[in-house]
């Protein structure tokens, strides 16, 4: 299995995933459009490899890269969205 890179955004949704989340749970948590989620949700599974949700959380477990328990919160506080959504902007910008 070769290693993957995600950011933490990318773990929050795989950890959401997870935990059963619909693209409607996700978009509301980082108030973004189902069709945004959609197409980063479309871009990870290619890059994972997987075809769907579960082969997502499986994959992740698998991977190392989620815990085998631990509250979403733990991995994505809800303080943290604004900072780092700012941040992935500012960078995609430059």
């Amino acid at each position: 299995m070769s290693v993957l890179l995600i950011t933490p955004w990318e773990r929050a949704v795989l950890q959401l995933l997870a935990d059963g989340a619909t693209t409607s749970d996700i978009a509301t948590r980082f108030d973004m459009s189902e069709d945004a989620i959609e197409l980063r949700l479309f871009n990870l599974f290619a890059r994972m490899g997987v075809r769907n949700r579960q082969e997502a959380s499986l994959d992740a477990f698998r991977r190392g890269l989620l815990p085998t328990s631990s509250p979403t919160e733990d991995i994505w506080p809800e303080d943290r969205h604004e900072q780092v959504m700012a941040g992935s902007l500012r960078d995609n910008c430059s």
